[in-house]
C-alpha cells in the first residue's frame, strides 16, 4: 500500500468514526493561521494541542432579553460551541506553499493549504519580516443520516516586530451545509447553510522549534435565520521540525 493510499485511508477512518458519533454539528470561528509557509519541502508544522471556539449549528436558537434602555427585541442566535481540542498538521510541498490537515470534534476532518506571496517563511525568519498568504481548508464529514460541508477561505498578513514575535490579522469568510437531520435553526427544512465573515488577530512566539499561538476573533454571520456572530478566542501549542 503506497504512503498516498495510507493517508486516503486515514482519513476516511477518521472521518466516518467523527460523523458515526456526531450529535453536534460546529463550525468553527477562530483561525488558527499564520501568514508564513514553512519554506520547504519536507518541513513541517505539528499542531498538537489546539483550543478552537466556534457556534453550534445543532443547538436551539433563542432570544436574547429586549435592550432594557431602548427595548429593542433582538434576533435570534445560535449559542457558542463549547471550546474543544483541536489537531492539525501542515507540511511544505515547496518554498511558498504548505498542505495539511486539522482534526476537531464535531466537525469535518479539514484539507488544508496555504500559499504564501509575500515575505520570507519561517525557515528564513528575521526581525521586520511583513508576510502575507491566502489560505483555504474544506471536508466533508458524512454518516447514514447526515452530510456536513464546511469551508473556509483566509488572507492572514503578518508582521514580525522581533525575530520569535509574529503579530497577524487575517480577513476570513467561512461557509457550511448541514443536510439530512432537521435542525432546530433550518426552521422545518432538512438542510441547513450557514455562513461567517470576520477578522482574526493572532500573535505567535517560538522558540527552538516550539510554537505557541494566541488568537483573538471577531465575526458576523448567520445560519438560517439565527445569528452566529460574536467574539471568539483560541490558542495553539505545537512544534516545528
Amino acid at each position: 500500500m503506497s504512503a498516498l493510499s495510507r493517508v486516503a485511508r486515514f482519513i476516511l477512518l477518521v472521518n466516518a468514526a467523527a460523523a458515526g458519533g456526531c450529535a453536534h454539528y460546529s463550525i468553527p470561528a477562530t483561525q488558527l493561521e499564520t501568514p508564513e509557509a514553512r519554506g520547504a519541502l519536507g518541513a513541517g508544522r505539528l499542531e498538537l494541542i489546539g483550543v478552537q471556539m466556534g457556534t453550534d449549528l445543532s443547538a436551539q436558537p433563542s432570544r436574547p432579553a429586549p435592550d432594557p434602555e431602548t427595548g429593542e427585541v433582538q434576533g435570534l442566535e445560535l449559542p457558542l460551541s463549547t471550546p474543544h481540542y483541536a489537531f492539525g498538521f501542515t507540511m511544505g510541498i515547496s518554498k511558498r506553499v504548505d498542505v495539511g490537515v486539522r482534526l476537531e470534534p464535531y466537525s469535518p476532518l479539514l484539507l488544508r493549504a496555504k500559499y504564501q506571496y509575500a515575505g520570507v517563511s519561517e525557515q528564513e525568519v528575521r526581525q521586520g519580516n511583513l508576510s502575507a498568504a491566502v489560505s483555504g481548508a474544506a471536508g466533508v464529514m458524512m454518516s447514514a443520516d447526515a452530510q456536513f460541508f464546511a469551508a473556509h477561505l483566509g488572507g492572514p498578513v503578518g508582521y514580525r516586530f522581533a525575530a520569535n514575535h509574529l503579530v497577524s490579522v487575517s480577513p476570513f469568510l467561512s461557509v457550511a451545509s448541514i443536510s439530512g437531520p432537521r435542525l432546530p435553526a433550518a426552521a422545518g427544512a432538512d438542510t441547513l447553510s450557514a455562513s461567517r465573515f470576520g477578522m482574526a488577530l493572532g500573535y505567535q512566539y517560538t522558540l527552538q522549534g516550539l510554537i505557541t499561538r494566541a488568537e483573538l476573533v471577531r465575526s458576523w454571520g448567520s445560519a438560517g435565520e439565527p445569528s452566529i456572530g460574536g467574539l471568539f478566542a483560541g490558542g495553539m501549542l505545537g512544534i516545528a521540525f
